[in-house]
């Protein structure tokens, strides 16, 4: 991490997170997508939540354990939102409340919500370092969704080189 950890990375509300902070979180959570939620290489976890420190925290948890994040947007109707996580080939989402509601319970992927479960998979956990996963420039990076103007929104996959 070198000097840059003890350094300001996040603030939300009344809360500073710093650059050590986030990625022994990132990396705390990585290890739980992998080990709990079989997040592998290519796999697709949607998230659908506001801007706020966990998406930071999620964004680098799943590449660091080869998925793709898929960015759902959270303000979406629940309609739009499951739209959104059939269209990107969810396997997991990450919510906030909000979004949670939208994912609703007919889902058939899986689900993990900003609170005491985030909480405890993204604890630090000592001697467990952010080692995220080194993929080729070709490979998958993160799903961003069109404007939907001619229909609805498509899924666009981006590479780690674009």
């Amino acid at each position: 991490m070198g000097a840059s950890g003890e350094r300001v990375m996040v603030v939300q509300a009344d809360t500073a997170l710093t650059y050590a902070q986030v990625f022994a979180r990132a990396a705390a959570l990585g290890a739980a997508l992998q080990a709990q939620f079989g997040v592998t290489r290519g796999t697709h976890v949607a998230l659908v939540m506001a801007n706020r420190a966990e998406w930071i925290v999620s964004v680098l948890a799943i590449t660091a354990a080869g998925g793709i994040a898929a960015l759902v947007n959270s303000r979406g109707v629940a309609e739009e939102i499951q739209r959104a996580l059939v269209t990107a080939q969810c396997d997991l989402a990450i919510c906030d409340e909000r979004g949670a509601e939208g994912v609703g319970t007919d889902w058939a992927g899986r689900r993990i919500v900003i609170g005491e479960d985030f909480e405890t998979l993204s604890a630090p956990r000592a001697g467990l370092d952010f080692i995220p996963d080194e993929p080729a420039p070709e490979d998958g990076g993160i799903i961003l969704f069109t404007s939907g103007t001619t229909g609805f929104p498509k899924a666009a996959l981006l590479s780690h080189g674009a």
